[in-house]
């Protein structure tokens, strides 16, 4: 793990130097980088190619939650993957923070393996989403099952591995919920519609579509796709898809 730029920002030198020791001496890190407040490691973030960040929830001058809110929004590697480090275990805290963009969470008091393991898991997502994501689909229809709920909705991008999709929110609909996508559509200059599905797909992310307006109910969320659960002909038609909006369009989503 030699080549993972690492950026560990927490107000507290102690805690720093904690995890930078932890995670040199078990992964062999070697480019760690860190930084005392959210403002102090923005700047940090934007002049170097940063692979994971840790950041302290609560800091003075800018806290955890806004360095997280401007990665997410103001940065050009905003899927970079963010682990909390928070003395917070309420279920309802780790919700929202799950919604607001961060991947995974350490609860304090933490030990070495807890950091081996959320590093761990943040590289294979990351490995997930080398995957490009295609926003440029064709007029569709696109249908998720809750049972016994079925929601119509719109496929903003998709890849192999999962898509966001917008619909309008319902409260029954929570992370790590598991559901079915159907998605039908017409590609130009094919005699035949394509159905595909049912794609077996995991809730990863929630958020407004449109935080400007209170009384809008308009969310994104995005899928994981447990394709091990799919069956074979429907992964087919999947990749059939992606294969024409690789070949028809240059628009894709890191």
């Amino acid at each position: 793990m030699k080549s993972i730029s690492l950026l560990i920002v927490d107000d507290s030198s102690t805690v720093r130097h904690l995890i930078a020791k932890y995670v040199k001496s078990i992964l062999g890190i070697d480019t760690i980088l860190t930084a005392q407040n959210g403002k102090e490691a923005f700047e940090i973030f934007q002049n170097n190619e940063i692979d994971i960040v840790i950041s302290d929830w609560d800091m003075p001058v800018m806290t955890g939650e806004e360095l997280l809110f401007d990665i997410r929004n103001k940065s050009k590697n905003k899927n970079v993957p963010f682990i909390m480090v928070t003395s917070h275990a309420e279920k309802d805290f780790i919700i929202t923070a799950i919604q607001n963009g961060v991947n995974h969470y350490i609860v304090k008091p933490f030990t070495a393996a807890d950091i081996e393991r959320k590093i761990t898991e943040c590289l294979k997502l990351s490995k997930r989403r080398s995957y490009p994501r295609y926003s440029n689909l064709p007029a569709h229809n696109a249908f998720v099952t809750f049972k016994p709920s079925v929601l119509e909705a719109n496929v903003v991008d998709i890849s192999l591995e999962g898509s966001q999709i917008e619909f309008n929110y319902q409260d029954d609909i929570t992370l790590f919920k598991q559901c079915l996508v159907n998605i039908d559509l017409a590609l130009p200059g094919s005699p035949k519609k394509l159905f595909i599905g049912p794609i077996a797909a995991m809730v990863i992310r929630l958020e407004a579509s449109d935080y400007a307006n209170a009384s809008s109910k308009l969310c994104r969320m995005g899928l994981y796709f447990s394709r091990d659960s799919v069956d074979k002909a429907v992964v087919k038609k999947l990749e059939t898809l992606i294969d024409w909006l690789h070949s028809n369009s240059p628009e894709m989503h890191p």
